[in-house]
């Protein structure tokens, strides 16, 4: 079930496994981006996605961002 809530310009998303990878064939995810998505669907924290990628919380939070402007473009 898909599910898109804004919430004081937070986006929250809860997707099935079709949509996720329905997302990964047409949003041409860079690597980052990816790994992004499949650990925000598991629950994780940026802070833990940034330790899980290596890099600095700004750049894993830049990296979430783009994953998600992607992901809402996707939906119009």
């Amino acid at each position: 079930m898909l599910v898109v809530a804004k919430h004081y310009n937070k986006v929250n998303f809860e997707f099935t496994k079709a949509e996720i990878d329905y997302f990964k064939r047409v949003c041409y995810f860079n690597d980052d981006e990816e790994l992004a998505l499949e650990l925000k669907m598991r629950g994780k924290s940026n802070i833990q996605i940034a330790d899980s990628m290596g890099t600095s919380i700004a750049t894993a939070n830049r990296r979430i961002k783009s994953m998600k402007k992607k992901v809402l473009k996707a939906l119009r």
